[in-house]
């Protein structure tokens, strides 16, 4: 979960490895949009109101997927997007990882506040 901060107008959640995917809020301004690439392809959008947006994804080892969801404030949470089939190799390194971002394209700096990340 995180709280928008700055003007840096992308927060993202990924799997990273060769391919990737990963679940992201546009927020520069308003409105907010939730989008969902996967490896490289723009797959889905859609328009949040929310000031709190919840990203979640959901990896299995055993089917080798990766499913994206989100969730504006505290509602129900809704999928987004396709889901990443996972390759296991060392092509980049061992394993898939999860990353964390706050991407800036027009001003150095700005910052999110991710209040937690959980792993099951």
């Amino acid at each position: 979960m995180y709280r928008i901060l700055s003007l840096a107008p992308y927060r993202r959640l990924a799997v990273c490895q060769d391919p990737y995917a990963y679940i992201r809020v546009k927020a520069a301004k308003t409105p907010k949009y939730v989008m969902m690439v996967n490896n490289g392809h723009f797959v889905h959008s859609i328009k949040v109101a929310a000031s709190i947006v919840y990203l979640r994804t959901i990896t299995s080892n055993t089917s080798g997927r990766a499913k994206f969801a989100y969730s504006p404030g505290w509602k129900a949470v809704s999928s987004l997007g396709n889901q990443l089939q996972m390759k296991f190799s060392l092509k980049i390194f061992t394993g898939n990882k999860f990353c964390l971002c706050n991407y800036a394209t027009r001003e150095v700096g700005g910052y999110v506040d991710f209040d937690w990340f959980r792993v099951k």
